[in-house]
């Protein structure tokens, strides 16, 4: 009997911390621009489920509020502009470490970090609803009841986003919103 309930404890305990080491972390951030304007973030990181959530909301100067959500599982990432009810995905351009070490330099500086690049599209096109799928069951649910469209990036190589700048898709979506890349 004392042999069970040690297995049964071992279950349990090996169980809670499994699950505790899996729980998402949560950030509040300031990211500031080389240009001069700050937007307030919140960033949901979900290293078990291997995926982020951004919350760009309070920006101080020019640019759209929205919220990202990186899959880093289907190598996708989508930003929701909710104002004008569109979702804009691409192929995502940084890894988890990156974002891990995003949120280490941020937490670091007392929650603040600085992007010195900015983000220009080549090109966008339509996606049919249909075909949301393909993007991943995160990236498809997130855009479900928006209009959404794919688009290429200038410069398409993967980064790892270097601890010391935050590379250029962080929260690119405040510059290429306020420059017409959407239309």
């Amino acid at each position: 009997m004392g042999y069970t309930k040690a297995v049964a404890v071992y279950v349990v305990l090996s169980a809670i911390i499994s699950s505790t080491a899996a729980l998402p972390e949560y950030h509040k951030v300031r990211t500031y621009y080389a240009s001069g304007v700050y937007a307030d973030e919140d960033i949901m990181l979900d290293e078990g489920e291997k995926y982020a959530v951004v919350t760009v909301s309070k920006i101080n100067g020019e640019g759209i509020p929205t919220i990202n959500l990186h899959d880093f599982v289907s190598g996708y990432s989508a930003i929701k502009d909710v104002a004008n009810k569109t979702c804009y995905i691409q192929r995502s351009t940084h890894t988890m470490e990156g974002m891990k070490d995003e949120i280490y330099q941020a937490v670091i500086n007392n929650g603040e970090y600085k992007i010195s690049q900015r983000f220009d599209c080549i090109k966008q096109e339509p996606i049919v609803k249909s075909w949301l799928p393909m993007y991943g069951r995160r990236i498809s649910a997130f855009c479900e009841n928006y209009d959404s469209r794919f688009f290429e990036p200038k410069d398409v190589k993967l980064t790892k986003r270097s601890t010391k700048i935050v590379s250029q898709n962080a929260l690119w979506c405040v510059f290429c919103l306020y420059d017409g890349c959407w239309q």
